[in-house]
């Protein structure tokens, strides 16, 4: 695999704008199938403390968190990301 290009920075503009006003909480109270989060207690740019608050408007919602993470666990992280997704995928059936 090579190496990806770089975002464009209006593309990110974009993005960050869109973070500003999208409430996805609605949506989460329609799942139907588990969703997992993986987060990190050190992450400044998705505290914990909301994401928790989102825990009650679905049960399909499964929140787990590596403290010792920021933002990116799955990069600072993976073997706890790795047997975190292990644990998940072990325990849920196979969707056909």
């Amino acid at each position: 695999l090579g190496r990806a290009p770089e975002p464009d920075g209006q593309s990110l503009l974009n993005a960050l704008d869109l973070l500003k006003t999208l409430d996805l909480r609605a949506a989460i109270t329609q799942l139907r199938k588990p969703l997992t989060l993986i987060l990190g207690g050190r992450d400044r740019l998705v505290p914990v403390g909301q994401v928790e608050q989102l825990k009650d408007l679905s049960p399909a919602l499964d929140v787990r968190l590596i403290e010792s993470a920021a933002h990116l666990p799955f990069m600072t992280h993976p073997e706890e990301v790795a047997s975190i997704l292990r644990e998940v995928l072990s325990m849920r059936p196979r969707w056909a």
